[in-house]
Parts: C-alpha cells; structure tokens; sequence
C-alpha cells in the first residue's frame, strides 16, 4: 500500500518501507549477493527468460528470509536492526513492517497458496464460504503470522471487497461486535474500514483533480461500505471501529463539503448527493 507504514494494517506492508529495506538489504545486510542477484535479474529481464527470473526472484528470497530469521529471532538482533534501518528512515514502524514482510517471505518459500484462488466468481457466497474458510484454516494452522495476508489476498479476489466481513460475521452467526471479536478473522472487520479509508484519499484526489463523474462513483462505493458495516456488526458508539467508522464518515462529509463547493463555483455544475443503491450484504 502507498501510505505510511504506521497506517498499514496487519495484512499490508507499506510500498516505501519495501524501498528502505531493499536499500538497507543492498547497503548492510547482504551487499554481495545483492548484487549478484541484481546483475542475474537484469540478465535475465532482457533475454525476456521469465521462467529463469522467477527461479532467481525465489532462489533470493529464501536466502534473505533465512539471515532475517537469524537476524530478527533475539530482541538484541532486532533492535540492532532498527538500529540500522532508521539510517534510511525516520519511520518507527519500519521493523514491524519488514517483521511482516519476512512471514510472507517463509509463507511463500514454504508452499503458501493464494486463498482467494477458491472465489470463482468473486464472491462469498454460501456455496463458497466453506471452501474459502477451510483454504484459510489449513494456511493459518501452517502460517499463523501470516494470516492477515492471506485474509487480504481474499478481499482482493472479491467483486465488491467490503464482502470480507463476511468471514467473521459469518463465523460467529452474529452481528454483536464481542462475538465477532473472538472469531480467528475478526480482522476482516477492521480491513473494511480500510477499504473505507483508502476510498476516502481517492475521493479527495478526484474532487482535487475536478473528476465529478469518478467522485460520484467514488461516493457511492463508500455509502455502501458503510452501508454494510452498519447493516452487519453492532459497532458501538464507545468501540474502536464504531468510533473509526464515525470519524471516517465525518471526514468524508467535511471532505465533499468543502470540495464541492469549490467545485460548483469554478465549472458551474450542479451536484446532487447520489443515491446509495447497495448490494444486500
């Protein structure tokens, strides 16, 4: 994901601490192999020889998963590694993000499959729910560190990816938000409200960048989001998620508000709140 790692959940991994630790992997950790896995690669990509530059891309990482192993297993070989890695950023969450990046690293070296291989037609529906929940249980009995990706790997095979709370609501045959909290994908609660997050910062851009039509769709994609978390978990005003989803939602109104009537006085447009047509959740 393109946003700061201290706003990546457990299933994401933020696209510039990916930048950091290959530097800090080039720079301090295994300089010499990186290199020669650069020179190979690039060999490689020109001959076009896909097949060669998966088998080197994999070859790579099971070496780089087993010096993090060595590296990240003491809180002495951890901290020395924040150490290092904050000479390329000011980030603190820069070693829980390179933490995840290694269970995926042992996830995929060790056979991991995409669950969301099992969603034919993009959606969870009852004929596939079970399916999907048993590709993740045997992931997660193997994988456990890994879960969250696994959960996300899903959402991103899904038509309509606010369905993912399906996984928990579904689980624990119940809309109270306790219930659902100890079910093993409550996560996929919280997953939604990034989906509703990241809609927001789309939104943002498009009414920026005077995109009316797209914002439109944009807004209705969050009035269903929203639509369905209210619809399928009880989330308290008092609780985490019911305040996340209030304050999103608010944010998201001051948002058009203030953009829309930038927008109006500019083009001359006229703006009607669209109408939310959902998907029965």
């Amino acid at each position: 994901m393109d946003r700061a790692a201290e706003s990546a959940n457990s299933g994401q991994i933020s696209r510039g601490s990916l930048a950091t630790i290959w530097q800090w992997i080039n720079e301090n950790l295994l300089p010499t192999m990186a290199r020669d896995y650069a020179d190979t690669m690039k060999r490689a990509v020109a001959a076009n020889n896909l097949r060669e530059a998966q088998q080197v891309a994999q070859s790579f990482q099971i070496k780089v998963a087993k010096y993090l192993e060595s590296t990240l297993t003491s809180a002495d070989g951890a901290e020395h590694a924040r150490a290092r890695l904050s000479v390329y950023t000011s980030s603190p969450a820069i070693l829980d993000d390179l933490t995840k990046m290694l269970s995926v690293l042992r996830a995929r070296c060790a056979g991991g499959v995409q669950q969301g291989a099992a969603l034919e037609d993009r959606r969870i529906e009852d004929d596939q729910f079970a399916k999907v929940i048993d590709l993740l249980n045997a992931f997660t009995a193997k994988h456990a560190e890994a879960m969250p990706f696994a959960v996300a790997t899903v959402a991103k095979h899904l038509k309509t990816p606010w369905q993912l709370i399906r996984l928990a609501t579904k689980i624990a045959d119940s809309k109270n938000a306790a219930d659902i909290a100890a079910t093993p994908y409550a996560i996929a609660v919280s997953m939604v409200l990034d989906q509703l997050d990241d809609k927001r910062l789309t939104l943002r851009h498009a009414l920026k960048s005077n995109r009316i039509p797209i914002a439109r769709d944009i807004l209705i994609d969050i009035y269903d989001i929203e639509y369905a978390l209210r619809v399928r978990v009880d989330l308290p005003d008092e609780s985490e998620c019911g305040q996340r989803l209030d304050g999103l939602m608010e944010a998201i109104a001051a948002l058009v508000q203030a953009e829309v009537h930038t927008i109006l006085r500019v083009s001359g447009t006229s703006w009607d709140r669209p109408h939310c047509t959902v998907t029965t959740p």
